[in-house]
């Protein structure tokens, strides 16, 4: 499919990024801090502009940050069945 993808838009400039690249639990901050900057470059933004306050930033990365918890899963339609499915 992303094959697919690339080959309608050949003719733009494409960013591969995965959610794993910046929340992967192997992947460093300073990586993460990396990926971002990158990111930020190909959206056209400069590495000092606004959108980039390095303690910010770093909070949005920390482990300990997450937004979802169990109980938000637990709200989307068969999450127990999907859970059960994929735990092996």
């Amino acid at each position: 499919m992303e094959d697919s993808l690339r080959k309608r838009v050949a003719d733009h400039e494409c960013l591969d990024l995965f959610y794993e690249d910046i929340f992967g639990s192997h992947v460093p901050l300073e990586a993460r801090l990396e990926i971002f900057q990158r990111l930020l470059r190909f959206l056209g933004f400069s590495s000092d502009s606004s959108y980039w306050d390095k303690p910010t930033v770093e909070g949005l990365f920390k482990p300990s940050m997450k937004l979802n918890n169990l109980s938000t899963l637990q709200r989307i339609p068969n999450f127990a069945e999907i859970q059960q499915r994929f735990q092996k």
